[in-house]
């Protein structure tokens, strides 16, 4: 995808997002520099003393956490028709060429103890002797618009065929592909009989509890402790159930990619008139299509869960040859058609 000449395209951090980061976290430590501080002082330390070294300490946390969020974390991509940019305010942090280098990126997600803690994007330059891999502080959605624009789909997907290896650019007529929803829609159906089971076992508890065949202190015990616990099971499943056949209505029927159009289940969507496509890169395993048509309207399709094995096939095994397709079919709409980066 190029850059119209004298055209600039500037990537940024969201600045709400930065100011609240840096308010929740300059009262955290402001706070704990505050109150904890004073604790750590020797005895023989003065009340105003400690005052004054716990608010000194307290404001330059505030003033440190408030100067990274504007000024360090404050970093910003420009692109033009020849060049890209990254840069601080006052500081150039990297040039690169468009016509010597090449564009790819990676998404590394961080987790701790289990939790996600945050998501790590890096620009990936290869240019003439130098590598260089950059982590930029870009939300999903302005990354995402970055890479589609550097490294446009229709420039690099390929999918095999059975006469070899073809460039997305030379596939041509229509293909059609066809989501199978099975997997997805029996482990809904074994959640809601899951949960209908616990609900029944529950019943039976209940009732056995108050006919008296039990003991006093048993029959206190399930009405405490055994009887909420199967009921809190039961809409744990329950609500799994609804969840996952909400995923099972969102797998489509039948996907054809043709000249400039995506149709979905008969519903027909002209590339170069939407606001957005995405798709999941072929990596992914959790896979969607999403549509932003001119009104604004999201619609998403479910392609792809993790997990797929030989019991619980892919949902669609082709999956790549359709984004291959897309791509395609992506000619003269490259800013609208792009990879959806997580």
């Amino acid at each position: 995808m190029s850059t119209p000449s004298g055209e600039q395209v500037v990537f940024r951090s969201s600045l709400a997002r930065r100011a609240l980061g840096a308010l929740v976290l300059s009262a955290i430590l402001g706070a704990l520099a505050l109150f904890a501080l004073p604790s750590f002082l020797p005895v023989t330390t003065s009340r105003s003393t400690r005052a004054t070294l716990a608010i000194t300490a307290a404001v330059i946390v505030v003033a440190l956490v408030w100067g990274s969020a504007l000024w360090y974390a404050n970093t910003r991509v420009i692109v033009d028709r020849d060049a890209v940019e990254i840069r601080r305010p006052g500081q150039l942090l990297h040039r690169w060429e468009r016509s010597n280098a090449a564009f790819t990126s990676r998404i590394t997600k961080r987790y701790t103890n289990g939790i996600p803690s945050g998501v790590d994007r890096t620009l990936i330059v290869e240019s003439p002797g130098r590598r260089d891999e950059v982590n930029v502080p870009l939300s999903r959605e302005a990354f995402t618009e970055l890479v589609a624009l550097l490294s446009p789909l229709t420039e690099h997907v390929a999918v095999r065929e059975a006469d070899g290896i073809h460039t997305a650019a030379s596939l041509v007529g229509t293909r059609s592909f066809s989501p199978d929803a099975t997997a997805v829609r029996r482990s809904a159906r074994r959640a809601g009989v899951a949960a209908a089971v616990v609900v029944a076992i529950a019943a039976v508890t209940i009732a056995v509890a108050m006919s008296g065949v039990l003991v006093r202190d048993d029959r206190e015990i399930v009405s405490v402790v055994v009887v909420p616990l199967l009921l809190v099971l039961a809409v744990i499943l329950g609500v799994v159930a609804l969840v996952t056949a909400a995923r099972a209505r969102s797998v489509p029927g039948r996907v054809d990619v043709s000249a400039g159009a995506v149709t979905v289940d008969g519903q027909t969507f002209f590339l170069a008139q939407q606001r957005a496509v995405r798709l999941s890169p072929p990596a992914y395993p959790r896979r969607r299509l999403v549509v932003v048509d001119p009104t604004g309207t999201t619609r998403r399709w479910l392609l792809g869960l993790p997990g797929s094995s030989k019991r619980t096939p892919e949902i669609l095994p082709a999956y790549p040859d359709l984004v291959a397709a897309v791509a395609a079919a992506a000619v003269g709409a490259e800013q609208i058609v792009r990879l959806d980066l997580e």
